[in-house]
């Protein structure tokens, strides 16, 4: 029954990878966000093809909340990047462009992963097609090399494998706590929100109540000025 659960807890964890293809026009902005909670270990790559002097892919990831740059990567210039394994970048000879990142989330929140393809100056968006871009994407768990940690702790199969299920059951762990304490934050706003919302309920009732009130008090004077009443 343990290994069942454990299995069915591996396959949710390895829903978290993603990767897919789209196409990518010059002069246009693409952009995918995703969500990462703090500590958390992120990888992924590119590849784009054909490369083209005609077209420079500038590629960035940015903490959406504190609008800092995690990894700067431009095509044929020198690379950049922050807390994180510097990728090797391509001969100028070879078709397709491939990169690679790696970096631990420092804070918790929302991410972007854009790609920019700049037309360079003399080119115009027509000289050449869209060009198909590969984007992988992997964290938690399935960034980890299991291979490595076997050849460095010096792990069998089965060591391997019982490693791997420790590990599944650390990052459920995490997670859990993580859920809990967006759970809290969500609540607090909800009672935040609530606590306003009655808070004007209470102040429309006492101004609708007021406006009667003299209402009623500005009829009475008229009639009485009137001599109707």
């Amino acid at each position: 029954m343990r290994v069942v659960v454990l299995s069915v807890l591996f396959l949710l964890f390895a829903s978290l990878s993603s990767c897919f293809e789209f196409d990518i026009q010059g002069n246009s902005l693409t952009c995918f966000e995703e969500e990462f909670r703090e500590h958390q270990l992120v990888v992924g790559g590119f590849s784009v093809a054909p490369r083209s002097s005609a077209r420079s892919l500038e590629f960035k990831i940015t903490d959406m909340i504190r609008q800092n740059t995690i990894v700067s990567r431009v095509e044929g210039k020198k690379q950049h990047q922050t807390g994180g394994e510097t990728a090797v970048d391509v001969s100028e000879e070879d078709e397709t462009l491939s990169e690679t990142f790696a970096f631990t989330v420092a804070h918790e929140g929302k991410y972007s992963f854009c790609f920019t393809d700049h037309m360079v100056q003399g080119y115009e968006a027509s000289d050449i097609n869209t060009r198909r871009v590969n984007f992988e994407l992997r964290s938690g768990l399935q960034a980890m090399d299991y291979n490595k940690v076997a050849k460095k702790e010096h792990l069998n199969p089965l060591g391997v494998e019982l490693r791997r299920m420790e590990d599944i059951l650390q990052d459920l762990t995490k997670e859990l706590e993580y859920l809990r304490h967006r759970e809290a934050e969500m609540r607090d706003q909800n009672e935040e929100i609530n606590s306003k919302v009655s808070h004007m309920s209470v102040l429309s009732v006492f101004i609708l109540i007021s406006l009667g009130v003299y209402q009623i008090y500005h009829l009475k004077n008229f009639f009485h000025k009137k001599h109707i009443l």
